[in-house]
């Protein structure tokens, strides 16, 4: 799913959640994590381009394709970080801030799940994804990630329902 579509869904989603517990706190937060979990992209980006490239790779995820680079670590992204801030929650009932994160966080994943289930299975485990030295190709079986060299680049169309390849661009 991409960044538009995560942010307009925790938007209606985290008003509801917001609405059916009388806490705006828990809803806000939820919005929040529901969509802002994907700057873990951004990680990724700045390891293989740097800084200013990961910025401009992170701002084009919600309009359209991106390159990918070949490793995906996505630490925010994952099961694990779910029970964390469930954990954490039941550690501190009193915060609404942290149960509306542990809520919007497990969304967010969630509709990654369930859009990308018939492609990557168990790649929303942390653990699954650095068994495969978060190898982009060994975490998400048939993506490819961007070719350091040459004119050859593989873009992957997020938006896209099948989530293939497009064809190499500079042919």
């Amino acid at each position: 799913m991409n960044a538009v579509r995560h942010l307009v869904s925790s938007a209606g989603a985290g008003t509801a959640v917001g609405a059916a517990t009388g806490s705006p706190e828990i809803g806000t937060a939820f919005f929040i994590a529901g969509w802002a979990i994907d700057l873990d992209h951004a990680l990724d980006f700045g390891l293989k381009w740097g800084p200013r490239e990961a910025f401009v790779r992170m701002a084009r995820m919600g309009i359209g394709p991106i390159n990918r680079p070949d490793t995906t670590i996505l630490f925010l992204h994952a099961y694990e970080v779910s029970v964390l801030l469930f954990a954490l929650a039941a550690a501190f009932p009193e915060s609404p801030w942290i149960l509306g994160t542990a809520l919007g966080q497990l969304f967010h994943v969630l509709l990654d799940q369930i859009t990308n289930l018939r492609k990557w299975g168990p790649t929303y485990f942390l653990a699954y994804r650095w068994s495969r030295r978060f190898r982009l190709e060994l975490c998400f079986p048939g993506q490819t990630p961007e070719r350091k060299h040459g004119p050859q680049t593989v873009t992957i169309d997020l938006a896209s329902e099948t989530g293939s390849p497009s064809s190499p661009s500079g042919s």
